[in-house]
């Protein structure tokens, strides 16, 4: 009989921070699956596979956005991006997920502007979490996306709207988007904008092999950086002195890098602010508790040390600071006594 890891159901039920992670990513497979017949379109298989890990980092990178196109093309209007948004808070909840930060480009829908489509969003997050038991609510906030292969056009849209919902749901502007398309400099500026409306800033860094574009991004000096794969010695050196956040997302990048887990440069980085996230849970096939369970297993990192990255990424997190002492007291502070006890016990 097969030995089953105590780490496991430990790190499922220990509270977890997703600073990192996108709506249309993280959509279910079966509900992908659904969409997709429905429209008479083939269903994908999201199993990480040799076809998504071949070829240059470009062309697997271009394979993924594969999949984020089909995606947008079956999240065509509010009620399904109601049902989508339900079911990721859900899936999050059912890990012990203690706070989550969710960011999404905003969309239009014939006559629904991209007002409603934010609207659908939290009003989402909220039905799902008052239908939650207190101990398996999710709390939630957005990021407003400025996707880099978007037009400024709907950039400046995104910046505008989310300034008008910030503290009403959304906590900051995220910069993503196909690293490939886009000039930075281009969208710098409606950054600045969010930046002095007091919006929190999370950008996509070091996704490419670009070291002027890359060391533009830390000029800016963002709140967090998310991926930061391709760095060398001057950038790191600055991110350190700068003590800028780093979201890790492993899987995401052992799939668009080709690497092997232990080559992750996440192990270069514990002594730094960093979380560890998912970041298209549906597109990667993964959840927040398999990557914390990866990282334990590739790099041998205890729970007392998980649990430290989770805590710490709530510190870094865009949370008011009343709401994430609150989540450090009736979450960290609880699982920590739970442990405590069970370990005491197990000991006599």
């Amino acid at each position: 009989m097969a030995m089953i890891n105590p780490y496991i159901e430990i790190i499922r039920n220990m509270p977890k921070v997703e600073l990192h992670a996108h709506l249309g990513g993280s959509i279910r497979l079966e509900t992908l699956n659904e969409l997709m017949n429905a429209k008479g379109l083939k269903g994908m298989d999201f199993t990480v596979n040799k076809e998504r890990t071949e070829g240059s980092d470009s062309a697997r990178m271009a394979k993924c956005f594969e999949i984020f196109d089909a995606i947008y093309k079956v999240t065509d209007g509010l009620p399904v991006i109601e049902r989508v948004t339900k079911e990721v808070i859900l899936d999050y909840s059912s890990e012990n997920t203690a706070y989550l930060e969710l960011r999404t480009s905003l969309k239009k829908f014939g006559d629904n502007t991209e007002s409603d489509y934010l609207d659908t969003v939290l009003k989402a997050i909220k039905e799902t979490n008052e239908g939650l038991p207190d101990d398996k609510k999710v709390p939630t906030t957005v990021l407003v996306s400025i996707n880099r292969g978007r037009t400024l056009a709907d950039a400046e849209t995104a910046v505008k709207i989310a300034i008008a919902y910030k503290d009403k749901g959304v906590s900051g502007v995220d910069f993503s988007g196909n690293c490939y398309k886009g000039e930075w400099n281009t969208f710098l500026p409606l950054l600045k904008q969010a930046r002095e409306a007091g919006l929190r800033i999370s950008i996509h860094a070091g996704e490419k092999d670009d070291p002027a574009e890359l060391s533009s991004m830390i000029d800016f000096v963002p709140d967090r950086i998310g991926h930061f794969v391709f760095s060398d010695e001057e950038s790191e050196q600055r991110v350190r002195e700068l003590k800028i956040p780093i979201e890790m997302c492993i899987t995401s990048n052992l799939i668009t890098s080709n690497w092997h887990p232990a080559e992750h440069h996440i192990s270069k980085w514990m002594s730094h602010p960093i979380s560890i996230n998912t970041d298209d849970r549906g597109v990667f096939a993964v959840t927040l508790s398999s990557e914390y369970q990866l990282a334990h297993a590739t790099f041998d990192l205890s729970i007392e040390q998980l649990l430290n990255i989770s805590e710490q990424s709530l510190k870094h997190s865009f949370l008011g600071e009343d709401e994430k002492e609150l989540i450090l007291k009736t979450k960290f502070n609880t699982f920590r006594d739970k442990l405590k006890a069970s370990q005491s016990k197990q000991e006599k």
